[in-house]
């Protein structure tokens, strides 16, 4: 496993483990760090399309549990407890 794939995996992972915590605001700093990993990773270090495909679509999954979490953060409302 590629070092920026292996780190991205360690803060998607304490990500998740914030965000079931409600600890919404460090959750989002992670998830988006792990995003970014993982946009790295695709670009340097993941080479086979079936794996590239899948990670890009895991991106896109944390991506928009970081918005929702920031829109439900912004607007005072309730945040779902959908966890990627």
């Amino acid at each position: 496993m590629s070092i920026k794939f292996s780190q991205a995996i360690d803060f998607i992972r304490k990500a998740q483990k914030l965000d079931e915590q409600q600890l919404y605001r460090e959750a989002i700093i992670l998830y988006e760090s792990g995003v970014r990993h993982l946009i790295d990773a695709l670009e340097y270090e993941i080479k086979g399309e079936t794996a590239r495909e899948a990670i890009a679509e895991k991106c896109q999954q944390f991506s928009d549990r970081v918005q929702e979490l920031r829109e439900s953060e912004s607007g005072g409302g309730r945040i779902a407890r959908t966890v990627v």
